[in-house]
């Protein structure tokens, strides 16, 4: 098993779940309002559904893996914290490590369907002479989305 593949394939999967993990574990009706109000900001109907249907797959994980659990559950108590995202990366690789076939079976997730390339700013900030190339088959979404005072400029978003 390639450790650097295992390595990638958990930071990915942290990458997707950040933006929606705290509504995909927290459920209720402030919750689904402040979700609708995410996905319109961060990229729309298909990259929250790939969320959501990633995280199906994680959560079927967490009976053998409770510190898989323990992770997600913390990185939704605050998505920004660092420490958290790296802790769930971690949860995740030792997870795949010991667990080909989920590791398989996520890859053949990132590599089927939709890929999605996305550039975000928000909360003031300034993004700039970005260039992001991305393989793959079937449909790609390629999305520039400023939102809060932020400005993008300079973005090449190239499908090979």
């Amino acid at each position: 098993m390639d450790i650097n593949q295992v390595a990638q394939t958990s930071t990915a999967i942290v990458a997707t779940l950040i933006p929606f993990l705290p509504f995909l574990i927290e459920t209720g009706k402030e919750s689904i309002k402040k979700l609708s109000e995410v996905v319109a900001e961060k990229g729309g109907e298909a990259v929250f559904e790939k969320a959501k249907s990633l995280f199906s797959k994680v959560t079927s994980w967490f009976a053998s893996a409770p510190k898989l659990e323990t992770a997600a559950k913390s990185l939704a108590s605050d998505p920004d914290d660092e420490d958290f995202q790296h802790k769930l990366a971690k949860e995740l690789g030792l997870y795949l490590q010991h667990h080909p076939d989920s590791l398989q079976d996520i890859l053949t997730f990132f590599a089927g369907g939709e890929s999605i390339q996305h550039v975000i700013a928000d909360k003031g900030s300034f993004v700039e002479n970005v260039k992001q190339s991305i393989t793959g088959q079937g449909q790609v979404s390629q999305i520039v989305s400023a939102s809060d005072n932020s400005t993008i400029k300079g973005v090449t978003q190239i499908k090979n």
